[in-house]
């Protein structure tokens, strides 16, 4: 929710407001007597055993049904989601679990890249393969943090983000996000020392036989190419595109990307962290705001999210 727009995510607190307005199924009715009327705005794939004759007719007639009027000027072309960046500084929010018989502690650390460029974007994904499995041996198997210990990859628009997640229910969130974010610090070690350029050549196979491997469903793909209608992209050779950027890559094209979304100063780090109410990984509940201002956002309490937002919307 952080990272998108608010007129595209909205919180809890809103969506239960609206809803508590709707008190009638003759609301309902109304609004899709009218909804039509509103500006509305279509997209459409039609995908499988079709000749474009047919897929043209069959668009016709919904069009002709529903009376939609063509787009010839991009500036009335409905909004995308564009992700919020984040500050280039490291910013921590700290909330309260609102279920009250909810035991457990989470914190959830997230690297943000801005970089729109395709070589960048399969470069999070091959470090995201490299570090999940000592990530979890690590903080899991050695430590025992907890009993959910995971990492992975989010696309957000052209932006991507990397995720480590430690649940506990006996540490405290501080305990939780200490060795998170040690384990984070040895990675530069570990991926210059550890992993070998055979090895590193091994994940960019495995990223590239998987890219390529092909489609066994016809909703995988049609799910794919609508992916790339709803963005906005109409990238549609996205997966050869993908495999020309990791066929380039190497080594040292990951030792410079990690610094940039770490090991530097202007790293773009959220850390969010889950406090219970009860149990042996309680802490006193944390206040729900901390006063942020645009020039001091860098701590944050769930009541600050929509101003965050409103800040980073404008940055």
């Amino acid at each position: 929710q952080t990272l998108q727009p608010r007129s595209f995510q909205y919180g809890n607190a809103v969506i239960r407001s609206a809803m508590s307005k709707i008190k009638s199924a003759s609301q309902l009715e109304s609004y899709l007597n009218t909804c039509w009327k509103r500006a509305a705005k279509a997209e459409a794939l039609l995908q499988g055993n079709l000749s474009q004759k047919e897929a043209l007719e069959l668009i016709n007639t919904i069009d002709t049904a529903l009376s939609f009027t063509k787009l010839d000027d991009p500036k009335y072309y409905p909004p995308r989601l564009t992700a919020l960046s984040l500050p280039s500084s490291a910013t921590q929010l700290t909330v309260s679990d609102s279920n009250p018989v909810n035991d457990n502690a989470a914190v959830h650390v997230m690297l943000q890249s801005v970089s729109r460029s395709t070589k960048d974007q399969i470069l999070i994904e091959i470090l995201s393969a490299i570090v999940s499995e000592p990530f979890y041996n690590q903080l899991r198997t050695q430590q025992q943090l907890g009993y959910i210990v995971s990492s992975g990859i989010r696309a957000i628009e052209d932006t991507r983000t990397i995720a480590f997640i430690v649940q506990s229910g006996k540490e405290p969130v501080s305990k939780l996000t200490k060795e998170i974010l040690k384990y984070l610090d040895s990675l530069a070690t570990y991926l210059e020392k550890d992993v070998s350029r055979a090895t590193f050549g091994t994940y960019v196979k495995a990223l590239i036989d998987r890219k390529t491997e092909p489609e066994k469903l016809l909703g995988a793909e049609t799910t794919r190419h609508w992916n790339e209608i709803a963005s906005g992209k109409f990238v549609f050779n996205r997966m050869a595109v993908e495999v020309g950027a990791a066929l380039d890559l190497t080594k040292d094209d990951l030792l410079q990307f990690w610094n940039t979304i770490y090991t530097s100063d202007k790293r773009r780090l959220l850390i969010t962290e889950i406090v219970p109410q009860r149990g042996t990984a309680s802490n006193p509940n944390p206040p729900p705001t901390k006063m942020m201002t645009p020039d001091n956002s860098n701590e944050l309490g769930i009541d600050d999210i929509p101003e965050f937002r409103k800040i980073r919307e404008s940055s």
